[in-house]
């Protein structure tokens, strides 16, 4: 006989889904440099926070507004990520992405920057209403 799931367990499960999901769909995006498939997991009152010392960007807009020059700058993206982690409605992944800089040509892995983390709050809307990277 198997154990009886419970309410939790089951809210963890579709937060980590809907994380899963929120993740790649970003992910995608920014590897094909399509900016409205990245934008699509941002809801309307999303906060993106870029690092940890970068000013917050409050609503779409602000967010689109850093995002629309991207591919503009980034080449031969490659976007990957770990498992989805979450406590309660929040879920983080760890994520590595590479790319080519097209003014430079040079290589570059923001392995600089230290290990990169998403760490978001899962919408009932499933979007992303907070964003953060460190």
């Amino acid at each position: 006989m198997s154990d009886p799931v419970t309410p939790a367990a089951s809210a963890a499960a579709d937060t980590a889904g809907l994380g899963r999901t929120l993740v790649d769909t970003f992910g995608k995006g920014w590897a094909k440099g399509d900016v409205p498939l990245l934008m699509s997991v941002f809801s309307d009152d999303a906060v993106f926070i870029e690092t940890p010392f970068a000013q917050p960007r409050a609503g779409r807009d602000a967010i689109l507004n850093y995002w629309r020059d991207v591919p503009v700058h980034q080449a031969e993206v490659t976007f990957t990520t770990g498992e989805v982690f979450t406590v309660g409605p929040w879920f983080s992944a760890e994520y590595k992405v590479t790319f080519r800089r097209r003014r430079t040509g040079e290589p570059d892995d923001l392995s600089r920057l230290g290990k990169d983390y998403l760490i978001a709050l899962a919408q009932p809307s499933e979007r992303m209403a907070g964003f953060d990277t460190r």
